[in-house]
């Protein structure tokens, strides 16, 4: 039979993959990673790095944490409580979580904007006397420019905006 026929594959015992115009051979074009080269990127790069990595985890993170303790018995009389708390007495849900000024001011945040780089453009001044609804693209699951400009101070908004509380939903 011919190289190129259909019973030339892999499984016949040929060398030559129907695909291919020659033997296969594993890929050389891949570089190792080279620690010179890592230690070669900039402090401020890798503060960057670790503030978006700590953000995308701490979900994850806290979820095993909780079920973990979940799986401490001595632990559910408080667990009951914490829960219940959550679903029946707080009610930060329903005014736009709980704003702290000193938490969304944090250093970490200026690092996360600077990774992506987030900025703030403030084109117009807003009337006060109603409120606004900020549309953010590209939108959805990964919204980390949102995030970073409406949910944290790392790019200015309430100095750009002056009055305007920003809640980030």
């Amino acid at each position: 039979m011919a190289e190129g026929s259909r019973n030339s594959g892999p499984r016949s015992g040929s060398r030559w993959s129907s695909f291919a115009s020659g033997p296969m051979t594993p890929l050389t074009s891949v570089r190792e990673i080279d620690p010179v080269d890592i230690l070669a990127v900039p402090r401020h790069r890798r503060l960057q790095t670790l503030a978006v990595a700590t953000w995308a985890c701490m979900m994850p993170i806290c979820l095993v944490i909780f079920f973990l303790l979940c799986s401490l018995p001595p632990l559910w009389p408080l667990i009951v409580l914490y829960i219940s708390w959550v679903f029946l007495i707080d009610n930060a849900p329903d005014r736009g979580g709980r704003p702290n000024k000193w938490m969304r001011s944090l250093r970490p945040w200026s690092w996360f904007a600077g990774y992506y780089p987030a900025s703030l453009i403030k084109e117009v001044d807003l009337p006060v006397d109603r409120p606004y609804v900020f549309g953010y693209h590209p939108h959805g699951i990964i919204g980390m420019g949102a995030f970073a400009t409406f949910a944290t101070e790392s790019t200015g908004f309430s100095k750009a905006m002056l009055v305007l509380v920003s809640v980030f939903a």
